[in-house]
């Protein structure tokens, strides 16, 4: 590896790590750094996602004060978020890299609505504690956790940013 070729991902990864401690958006710098050096981009996805897993164990342990009495809800999220994750990481695999290429903007894309939704419900105040919100909407969000888990093993980007949003729907 060049000098040159150090310092371009000493700079991106700095980058992604204030992207990230600001607004969770790690990949909009890494992924792209990692295209632009020429790693194909399934390869570029997988070295992206796994360099996030040590920014996602941070949050968590940033987050233990509001987690507080969450740890059962906690563990049965963390199961479909990771069963889903399983399930991406599996798609990704099977299918060809031309169709991770063709889908990936429609994720961008997607993604960025829903930071702008969850931008706009966001209204400041604490979150109640799961357990005492509805059981449908409990129902959905389980679901979308499965689903935001398939996405983040599949392509991995924005995935927070897409709990974040989910978590911020307060009522059907």
């Amino acid at each position: 590896m060049s000098l040159g070729n150090f310092i371009y991902f000493i700079i991106a990864g700095v980058l992604g790590g204030l992207l990230s401690s600001v607004a969770g958006l790690a990949s909009l710098a890494s992924y792209p750094a990692l295209l632009l050096a020429g790693i194909p981009p399934v390869v570029a996805n997988v070295t992206n996602t796994a360099s996030l897993i040590f920014a996602g164990i941070g949050a968590t342990l940033s987050s233990r004060k509001e987690l507080r009495g969450e740890g059962r809800m906690m563990a049965l999220l963390l199961a479909i978020a990771l069963s889903g994750g399983i399930f991406g990481s599996f798609l990704l695999l099977v299918e060809s890299p031309k169709t991770f290429e063709h889908i990936v903007p429609f994720f961008i894309l997607l993604s960025g609505i829903l930071l702008l939704i969850s931008r706009r419900n966001g209204t400041g105040k604490q979150m109640p504690p799961l357990a005492s919100q509805n059981k449908g909407l409990l129902l959905l969000k389980g679901v979308g956790v499965f689903v935001i888990g398939a996405y983040t093993g599949y392509f991995g980007a924005a995935g927070g940013v897409m709990m974040l949003a989910l978590f911020s729907f307060e009522r059907l």
